[in-house]
């Protein structure tokens, strides 16, 4: 599944906003800089006091004072530079957002109804439980949406942590230990072909007594746990449905193969997914941020950037539609 091509009107269009982004970099990243060198004279001051109250530290206390006198300052020094660079790099920032909220729609002008949101929450509690993972805090990507050839899809770029504390707070208070990617990747919602049977679930797997606690505690869920009778797939996966038949004829040898091919093509870790009626709901791990345009030091390329992007919106659209024949098959007399 491809898009075609631009009319030259289109192209003409794309080609004068690439130019005008071009020329406007220049002058952001002068303000860009300056406003650094600003924001490093102003904290050069603290610096010089963190340095002579480490001295001071070693010669009138211990050594061991003047190093955590240094580590402290310098830790709220460089909190303080990250802080204040979100500022200092706000124009830059703007005219990239601005760029691409421009540049997308004339690159992928075979989607209607397209949209483009960057850093924002979308439609995770659209989410169905079973395959969205417990999490304490997110970070938001990209948001795409649109429609093509009668498809409404939506793409969200998602980082779910987790906060870790140790054993022995148990009144979980304090401050978290660790934070731990639960999930990082894409997110995606779509419009199937035709409608599945029964919902069909395929999640990541885990281990026999993990289902039966779950079960116990009434947490388990309510589409049965089928077995494909492939040993090594049904370690790594849960396949839950209803329709043990229907279930199983998706994912015969030959449905098992091809899940296998869009695993390793489209993600860089568990691909997670739950098809009911006629939506179709995935979470796929996957390391690559989509929809970049170059940083703002590196000129917008025509002729190597817009081919990247399509060829990335291009295979979302293949997986779709590789997914729509992995659904379609029909379940044994």
């Amino acid at each position: 599944m491809s898009i075609e091509p631009a009319s030259a009107k289109d192209m003409s269009e794309l080609t004068r906003r690439i130019a005008a982004y071009n020329a406007e970099r220049p002058g952001v990243i002068a303000l860009r800089d300056n406003n650094r060198q600003q924001l490093l004279k102003k904290l050069m001051p603290y610096a010089a006091l963190v340095v002579i109250a480490a001295v001071a530290a070693a010669f009138l206390a211990h050594w061991l004072v003047a190093v955590a006198v240094a580590v402290l300052g310098g830790g709220a020094l460089i909190a303080a530079w990250l802080w204040q660079s979100v500022d200092a790099d706000a124009p830059a920032d703007a005219l990239n957002e601005r760029m691409r909220s421009e540049v997308l729609p004339a690159i992928f002008h075979d989607i209607d109804d397209f949209n483009f949101e960057a850093n924002v929450y979308g439609f995770l509690d659209e989410i169905p439980g079973a395959i969205m993972p417990a999490y304490d805090k997110g970070e938001w990507g990209d948001l795409i949406e649109g429609s093509y050839r009668g498809r409404d899809f939506a793409i969200n770029e998602l980082h779910l942590i987790a906060e870790e504390r140790s054993a022995a707070n148990t009144s979980n208070t304090g401050a978290a230990t660790r934070n731990v990617t639960r999930f990082k990747g894409v997110a995606i919602q779509a419009r199937l072909a035709r409608k599945v049977p029964e919902t069909l679930i395929l999640r990541k797997g885990r281990a026999a007594a993990a289902r039966w606690i779950a079960k116990k505690l009434g947490a388990a869920l309510k589409e049965p746990h089928v077995e494909t009778g492939d040993s090594e797939f049904d370690r790594r996966h849960e396949v839950h449905c209803r329709d043990e038949k229907y279930a199983r004829a998706v994912f015969s040898a030959d449905g098992i193969k091809r899940f296998h091919a869009m695993q390793q093509q489209y993600s860089t870790g568990d691909f997670q997914f739950v098809a009911r009626k006629r939506t179709l709901t995935m979470m796929i791990e996957q390391s690559h941020d989509f929809f970049e345009i170059p940083p703002i030091e590196h000129p917008f390329d025509e002729a190597r950037d817009v081919p990247r992007l399509r060829e990335e919106i291009e295979g979302f659209l293949a997986l779709l539609a590789e997914m729509d024949r992995l659904l379609d098959v029909k379940a044994p007399e």
